[in-house]
């Protein structure tokens, strides 16, 4: 917009979670001729694509308590080491006898580290296991949350979701 409309500053900024890249796709003050309609229209979509998930990733962030510091695990749905799925097991259980429940841990709610994790992470009460709608994890600890309509969009969403991030063999 060229402020004819009035808009206020922010509605005219970048949200948190766009590139620069996509963004600078959508500003006409570039006048760079070398970005056609069809690379616009794809910026668009995606950006919309975005905000979906980033909603979505407040959606659950608002079930899991908005104070709470969550912590994704992610990995491989397999293990290739053994002492992955051990390291795996000690972090799990220590995690689950220290933390409070100001912490939630976020599985990506597959086989391999995020079964693991859920259970050896204490009872299982601080633990949420993350899967699109219509999924469940099938892990005898924690609890399912659905989030996307598929596992790409539960990726996506997943990669908004943290504050801090454990990933294994990935």
């Amino acid at each position: 917009s060229g402020g004819k409309f009035d808009f206020p500053v922010a509605a005219l900024q970048a949200p948190r979670f766009i590139s620069d890249e996509k963004w600078s796709l959508l500003d006409s003050k570039m006048g760079n001729k070398d970005v056609s309609m069809q690379d616009t229209a794809g910026a668009v979509v995606a950006i919309v694509g975005q905000a979906a998930d980033a909603q979505a990733a407040d959606r659950v962030r608002k079930i899991l308590g908005r104070e709470a510091c969550i912590i994704c695990i992610l990995g491989e749905n397999k293990y290739y080491s053994a002492d992955s799925k051990k390291l795996v097991e000690a972090v799990a259980s220590k995690l689950g006898a220290e933390a409070d429940a100001n912490f939630k841990f976020v599985t990506d709610g597959e086989r391999g580290p995020g079964e693991t994790f859920a259970k050896h992470c204490g009872d299982g009460s601080l633990v949420w296991n993350l899967v699109p709608v219509g999924q469940w994890s099938s892990f005898d600890r924690g609890v399912d949350v659905n989030a996307g309509a598929s596992w790409d969009e539960r990726r996506a969403i997943l990669g908004l979701l943290g504050d801090i991030y454990i990933t294994v063999e990935g």
